[in-house]
Formats: C-alpha cells, sequence, structure tokens
C-alpha cells in the first residue's frame, strides 16, 4: 500500500505540475522565438502552467495509470473517517454553550416573573433547545459508533441530512461548499498575501542597466521588507523597528522627486558621512573605498525608446564597503570625473549605482530619505534577457550580499581582488 501511495503522488506531481510546468516553458520560449513577445515573463508561464494543471485534471479520469480501487477505497474510509471525526469535535464544541442557554432559560421559566407572551417565548425556546441537545448527544454517540465500525459514506449521509432536518446550527455542520466558504477561503488569501507584501517580502523587476553588474535588465528580485522597518500602508506612518541600511547594501526605495516610482541603488554613505568622488574612485569621510580593477567586460543594455537590445562595454572593479564585496562598472570611453565632496543630511542615505557612469542617482539628486526605503533586496528568483539569452539559469537563486555574482570564467580573477581587498581597510564612520 506504501508503494501506490508513492507511486500516486509521483504521478500527481508528473501530471500536475512537472507536464504542465514544461509546457508552459515550452510555449513561452516559442513565442519569444518567433517574436511575438520581446521577451519571457513568470506571470505567463505561470498562467499557462495553471491554465494545462486545470485541463490535465478535467481529463484525469480518462487516464489508465491514475485509478487504483484499493487505493481509492483507503482514500474513501480516510475521507469519511476525518468527515466523522470533525463532526465530533463541532458538536463537542457546540454542546456545553446550548446546555448553558438551557440551564438559563430554565432559571427563567421556573422563576415566572416575565409576563405571558415573554414566558411562552421562553417556555418555546427551552423546548426547541432540549430537543436540539437530545438529538446532538444521539448524535453524538452515533459517530462514535461509525468512527468505531468505520462506517459507510452513506450511513453518515443520513445522520447529516436529519442532523440539518432538526435545525442544528450551520457552525455544526457547515457546508463545504457553501459560496460563504469559498469566499471566505478567498478572502483570508488575498488578505495574508497583502499583509505578506506589504510587511514581509515584495517582489521587484530590474528595468534598467544602473545597477550592472550586480543587476541586470529583466532580473526579478525579492525585497525584504521589515529588515529596515515595519510600515503597514493606510494604517500607520512611520516604522517600527527601525534600523538603518549599512554601506553596501542594496535598497530599493520611493524615488524622493516623484514618489509614484521606485529605484533600486547601492547605499554607500550614512548621515553624516563626506562622500566624494576623486578621478572616478569613491572616497567616503576622505578614505579611498578600496577597489581591484577585473577587466573590461560587455553586458545587455536595452535602449529605452526603442526597446531594442544592444550589447555594451564597462571596466570591472571589485569594490569592498561595510561587509559586502561587490562588483561596479565604468565607461572606458569616458574620462573619470570627479565630484563633491559634499556630507549627507541628517536622516538620509547617499545611493549610487553600481553602473556609475550610466545611472540617475544621489549625484543629482541628493540623499533618500529613511522614509522612503522599502526594504533591502536579497534574492534574484527569475531573470530573462534577450532572445538570445531569454533564461538566465545561473542567475536565478543567487543571494545578492553574498559572492559577486560573475561567470565562472571570471573566478580566477576574482580572486586575487578579494585577497587583495581583505587586506584594505574600509572607509571608517564618522
Amino acid at each position: 500500500m506504501l508503494w501506490k501511495k508513492v507511486k500516486s503522488k509521483f504521478w500527481s506531481f508528473l501530471w500536475f505540475f512537472l507536464v504542465p510546468a514544461l509546457l508552459a516553458v515550452g510555449v513561452e520560449f516559442l513565442i519569444v522565438d518567433l517574436e511575438v513577445v520581446d521577451e519571457m515573463a513568470p506571470w505567463r508561464i505561470i498562467l499557462f502552467l495553471a491554465a494545462a494543471a486545470f485541463v490535465f485534471l478535467s481529463v484525469k479520469s480518462y487516464l489508465p495509470f491514475w485509478s487504483d480501487p484499493e487505493l481509492e477505497e483507503q482514500r474513501t474510509k480516510h475521507r469519511l473517517r476525518k468527515e466523522a471525526s470533525g463532526l465530533r469535535r463541532r458538536i463537542d464544541r457546540y454542546l456545553p454553550g446550548l446546555k448553558r442557554r438551557i440551564s438559563y432559560l430554565t432559571r427563567q421559566v421556573e422563576d415566572g416573573r416575565a409576563d405571558g407572551s415573554q414566558l411562552k417565548y421562553q417556555k418555546e425556546g427551552l423546548a426547541k433547545s432540549r430537543k436540539l441537545e437530545g438529538e446532538l448527544g444521539k448524535a453524538r454517540e452515533e459517530v462514535e459508533g461509525l468512527l468505531e465500525k468505520e462506517g459507510s459514506e452513506e450511513e453518515i449521509q443520513k445522520l447529516l441530512a436529519r442532523l440539518r432536518s432538526a435545525g442544528v446550527p450551520s457552525r455544526v455542520l457547515p457546508s463545504p461548499d457553501s459560496t460563504f466558504e469559498l469566499v471566505k477561503i478567498f478572502g483570508t488569501a488575498i488578505v495574508l498575501a497583502f499583509l505578506l507584501r506589504a510587511i514581509v517580502v515584495e517582489p521587484f523587476r530590474i528595468p534598467s542597466a544602473s545597477m550592472v553588474p550586480t543587476l541586470q535588465i529583466g532580473d526579478h528580485i525579492f525585497v525584504n521588507k521589515y529588515v529596515y522597518g515595519v510600515k503597514v500602508p493606510y494604517v500607520m506612518k512611520g516604522k517600527i523597528g527601525v534600523r538603518p541600511p549599512g554601506r553596501g547594501e542594496v535598497a530599493v526605495f520611493q524615488f524622493p522627486n516623484n514618489r509614484d516610482k521606485d529605484f533600486i541603488k547601492r547605499v554607500v554613505a550614512l548621515s553624516g558621512d563626506e562622500v566624494e568622488i576623486r578621478a572616478g574612485v569613491l572616497h567616503i569621510n576622505g578614505q579611498e573605498v578600496p577597489r581591484c580593477r577585473v577587466k573590461e567586460i560587455t553586458y545587455e543594455d536595452r535602449d529605452p525608446d526603442t526597446m531594442k537590445w544592444e550589447k555594451d562595454s564597462g571596466v570591472l572593479f571589485l569594490e569592498h564597503l561595510g561587509d559586502s564585496y561587490y562588483t561596479i562598472m565604468q565607461n572606458p570611453y569616458v574620462y573619470p570625473t570627479s565630484w563633491g565632496p559634499e556630507t549627507v543630511p541628517e536622516g538620509k542615505v547617499f545611493v549610487m549605482g553600481d553602473n556609475r557612469d550610466h545611472s540617475y542617482d544621489s549625484r543629482s539628486w541628493g540623499g533618500v530619505p529613511f522614509d522612503l526605503i522599502k526594504g533591502k533586496a536579497f534574492l534574484i528568483w527569475w531573470s530573462n534577457g534577450p532572445k538570445t539569452h531569454p533564461l538566465r539559469l545561473d542567475r536565478m537563486g543567487h543571494m545578492l550580499g553574498s559572492d559577486p555574482i560573475m561567470p565562472k570564467e571570471f573566478g580566477p580573477l576574482l580572486d586575487p581582488c578579494l585577497e587583495e581587498l581583505r587586506g584594505r581597510k574600509a572607509p571608517p564612520v564618522q
């Protein structure tokens, strides 16, 4: 029997998830290859998967491997036992309150202070309550008997029909197929999803190359919403449990000049820090941020007007700030610029894109108020690129803040840089 259960689980996984998932990904690859859409999208794959699973579910009864009489009989017994146990549990919860009501009505009737109409109402209520108590007591005994002898579905249905005709409340005999139950299930799921997105984690998509090479266009990330403090929209202002962002962390925030837009940048300086760029090199509090040149590389960019993919190039550096080791990019054809020095105002952080010469950041519009920071980016859960690289499997599942996200062939070049940077101190805190 155990083998039959394992085999049934395997077929269920294969038929209702793996095959639909492969079919959905295949359809997505096809429509990208035929240029019906520009790039892959996880929401379309999930939609295709759900549609395929629904179709497969509707034809499962015609599958030769699906039905097993012995296993179906055991499943039916398990379902009936669960249904009977639930009925007994609900009766046990309801009876104490019913007995208290009977006791109260008995005292009222024996007291005799009520007028004629009210006394009649109390007597009728007492009679109904006692009758219901008798029905429930008898039903509980029958349920015990059904559980002991593993009664049939017909016997349980007869018992439920009798209790419904006796006027038993719906909380004792809830209908699992009722509209209310469905609304309650979906309503609970929606509320939980809203709270999860508002307080715990939220997905974001990278639309530009300002964070290349750490984040590329088409990366989909998860953002930790509570690490810098919890903020419940429409309920409260400010945050609870605030801790400031650390240097080197990648943060998502509302753009100060247009709060309807979300930006993602790296925090390079905190309140009170002095920020300066000397010939393209970042300095914090007068000290150079340690970095090491790796090599010149090419990367995928996309024209924001035509939405066409194109190749671009940059010089890759490994940089060390705070507790983070990460890669940055600078334009090899632009003379290194200088900026500052400037002190970060109180209550703000200074942010920059890792693609230093192609980033619209705090150098242009100032610091980010702490209240506008939504959270810390921590995981790439999906990544899709141009037609030549529609699915970047090597980037999926990478934790931000761990090792730099680079192709494996860069390992021999990054390792010496890591050793060099570990021997150099990061900028001090003022």
